[in-house]
């Protein structure tokens, strides 16, 4: 029989613990194509085709924290179209989804980003239900949020689409609000 150094059996060991550590996925956020179909599902208000879209997500990329951002897509729609208060009573999720999402990595551009966007879209359902002054908080903690992802990325084209929110037009509609020319003169 041979025998091995201490140390070589140490680190075999180590090994053996700390390898199931390093294969587990880190939380992040990836537009993958589940994803984009069930992006494009929600906002084409397939919401039922989406919600099946989310779910198989959920089991093949259950790390994948863009899944809680379409949840609250879909969620945003239903509720707003559906004007069901006793459903509105029922799904706050807002408050678990932003906590997972602070679970992935602060230096994507989405960490912030999807944050923002989540708290922008419950200001909009509170107000529709009356909930002002939670919807009035929301609204401040997103664009607090939007302003410093802007800074942090200002090339992420996704701020942008919810920066719109927050930006007044123009009186000049040949402009956008960042000065550029959108229609000729």
């Amino acid at each position: 029989m041979r025998r091995w150094p201490a140390r070589k059996l140490l680190s075999s060991i180590a090994l053996a613990f700390l390898a199931p550590a390093a294969l587990a996925a880190e939380k992040g956020f990836q537009y993958s194509p589940d994803a984009r179909l069930a992006y494009e599902q929600t906002i084409s208000l397939r919401l039922k085709e989406a919600g099946i879209a989310i779910q198989r997500m959920k089991q093949q990329e259950p790390e994948n924290l863009i899944v809680l951002h379409l949840e609250n897509y879909v969620d945003f729609f239903r509720l707003y179209i559906s004007e069901n208060e006793a459903l509105y009573g029922q799904q706050k999720n807002e408050e678990a989804r932003i906590r997972q999402i602070q679970e992935g990595d602060p230096r994507s551009p989405y960490f912030l980003y999807l944050q923002a966007d989540i708290r922008l879209r419950w200001s909009l359902l509170k107000f529709h239900f009356g909930d002002y002054l939670s919807a009035f908080l929301d609204i401040s903690k997103s664009y607090k949020l939007l302003r410093r992802n802007q800074e942090l990325f200002p090339a992420f084209l996704p701020n942008l689409k919810t920066w719109a929110f927050f930006t007044p037009w123009p009186n000049n509609p040949r402009q956008l609000p960042m000065g550029r020319p959108v229609l000729p003169a």
